[in-house]
Order: C-alpha cells, then structure tokens, then sequence
C-alpha cells in the first residue's frame, strides 16, 4: 500500500500531530512528508488563524498551487470556537475566506467537536504528545513519597491558585453558565471566577500568567515555548496552592488535559469543570455539578466546598489513582493511545480522499 503524502502548512505547525516524536513512528507507516505542496495528496493545517483574517490572502494563493485535500486537523477546541466567521459552512462543506469577500476555499475540518479522533480510553490526548509530563509526575510521586503531606499543605501560600492566560478577546462563543454548556469556550467564566477568588476576604488567593499576575520566573515561559514549564509549574503548585484551578478553556466530548493531572501530582486538589461522561478518576470540585444561571449560588456553594474539604485523605487516594490507573505501564498505555487515533486519523482522511 502506498504511503498518503502529505505538506504542512502555517506558522504553527508544531502543534500538531505530526510534528510529536511519539506520534510520528506510527504515522510514518502510513504518510510521507513532501516538500513541496504540489507532490501532496493532503495538505494537514493546525490553527484555523494560520488561514483566516489577514493571513487568508497568502493562504488563498498558496492553494492555487496545489490539488491536495486541505485538512484542519485541530487539537484545541477553543480554536475551532473562535473562528468568528473566517470559516464557515455551506451547503454540507466548509470553507476558509475572509470577511466580506467572495474568494473562499474548501477544507475539511477534523478535531474535536465532530470527530472521534481525539478520544481516550485511558491517557487523554494531550498527555500523549510528550513523555516529558509523565515523567515529571513520576519524579513528583517519589518526592511525595519522603515528604510530610501535613506540614506540606500547612505551608501552603494560598488556598486557590491558578496558572493561565487570562483572555480578552471578544468571541462568539461567550460561556453562559446555565446555558448548553457542551462545546463552550469558559474563559470568560474562568475571569469571572478568579477575580472573585482574588476580592474575595474568606481565603488568600491569586492567579498567575498573562493578564494576570506576574511570578519571575514562572509566567514568563508557557507550556507552548518550553516543556521546562511543566515542571516549573508543578514545583510552584507543590509549594504554594492548596487547590489548584485546573479548569480547561473549552467544554467538549474528551478534552482533557495536564491541568487536573498537575494538581495531583504537585499535592494540590483540583478545582475542573469536565461532565460526568469524562471519566478522570481524580476526586476534587467539579463545577460542572454547579453550574446554573444563579451564579451567587454556585459562587457560595465553591467557597463553602473549598472550606468543609477534608485535604489529606482526597489528595492521598489522588496521589494512588495518579499512580496506578494512569502511571503504572504509562509507555504502553500511550502507545495503545497513539495508535487508536492513527487509526482513526486514517480513516477520516481516508474518507475526504474519496471525496469529490
């Protein structure tokens, strides 16, 4: 059988399955990377803005050049949610163009919000691109081992913290609790939440990253510049939170990523928002349970949770759960992972192939 060829294309090509060494192995048994677009039978984009606002001129000309398949294959939700009209549907397809102008070109859009590519049975996806997060938790699990979890959590800067890239942009997609609350962005509710923390007198708390507090040394990197960051991150948690806002920037079927892992593993109990379906194990606040138009009330029931939380047992049963279902033959878990999805990348590609 011959090998699908393929082209990248964009500025973020490195997000992006192709570009993960544990993912290329077995990609490499069914695509060849080309040079050259024009030799390609498929052409994989990452980042819908990689071909949308003022990058959509250079993209328009770029696919005169090739009879490839165009491919958005995507790995973040919340990009797909932002797309604010640079793409769009019409008539069963979906095209790329740009605002008030009639040049458009088909692509094909694969990722999370209507494929099942990204899928998990055990080793959620993002969790799978780098063996550098599961060995940061394993060296965190042997430091918890020698430490006294009492005297750890009683030296604990603040009750809730978090790290993360507060959002300002304004979207279509504005997250209203009580309102459908599958395939929502949640960073307008993930501000509202933190600056609460923040005024709040009951408890001492801070947020840290873009737009938001600034901690030397810590939020001047993000996991997208350097891995280091992971473990720059887990040893501030480790050190400084109690619960550790672990709330992702999208609700959609099987996003789950390092955030409710890091709490964990850096003796921290998680505060998520994930529905019932997500299977994570992991005890913690699930703000999914509490969401509702009456946000004085889910706002009252989070704080009197945080405060009546027993935090030694749950952080000990987390610290077992970490260690057994999801570290104990990580390696092979993450290739059985990997290669359900290759599998079901091939099929979808295999199916805009055959498409006219």
């Amino acid at each position: 059988m011959s090998k699908i060829k393929y082209y990248l294309y964009g500025d973020n090509q490195h997000i992006l399955m192709f570009s993960y060494p544990l993912y290329l192995e077995q990609l490499n048994e069914f695509y060849e990377k080309v040079d050259d677009p024009i030799n390609a039978d498929v052409v994989f984009i990452s980042y819908s803005q990689d071909i949308a606002f003022k990058k959509f001129p250079e993209f328009f000309q770029f696919q005169k050049r090739t009879n490839a398949k165009i491919i958005l294959l995507c790995e973040e939700p919340m990009w797909d949610l932002s797309w604010s009209g640079n793409i769009c549907e019409k008539e069963g397809k979906t095209y790329a163009t740009k605002h008030n102008s009639r040049a458009k070109v088909q692509i094909h859009h694969l990722g999370y919000l209507d494929t099942e590519i990204f899928e998990y049975k055990k080793i959620p996806y993002f969790l799978t691109t780098s063996d550098i997060y599961f060995k940061n938790y394993l060296t965190y699990i042997d430091k918890i081992k020698n430490t006294d979890i009492t005297k750890i959590c009683m030296a604990k800067k603040y009750d809730v913290s978090g790290i993360y890239a507060r959002r300002y942009d304004i979207t279509d997609n504005e997250f209203n609790v009580g309102d459908d609350v599958n395939n929502k962005c949640l960073h307008f509710f993930k501000n509202k939440l933190a600056d609460d923390f923040k005024n709040t007198n009951e408890l001492t708390c801070d947020f840290f990253g873009e737009n938001n507090s600034s901690y030397e040394g810590l939020t001047d990197i993000t996991i997208y510049d350097s891995l280091d960051f992971h473990a720059a991150k887990l040893e501030w948690s480790f050190l400084n939170t109690k619960f550790l806002f672990s709330i992702e920037n999208t609700l959609a079927k099987s996003y789950v990523t390092e955030k409710i892992f890091d709490a964990v593993a850096s003796l921290s109990i998680p505060i998520y928002c994930l529905p019932p379906t997500e299977d994570i194990k992991f005890k913690g606040i699930n703000l999914y349970d509490l969401l509702s138009n009456d946000y004085e009330t889910l706002w009252g029931e989070l704080v009197k949770q945080i405060n009546e939380l027993d935090l030694e047992p749950i952080l000990k049963e987390n610290l077992e759960i970490l260690e057994n279902h999801y570290l104990s033959d990580y390696e092979l878990n993450i290739k059985e992972e990997i290669s359900n999805r290759v599998v079901k990348l091939n099929e979808n590609v295999d199916r805009i192939l055959k498409e006219d």
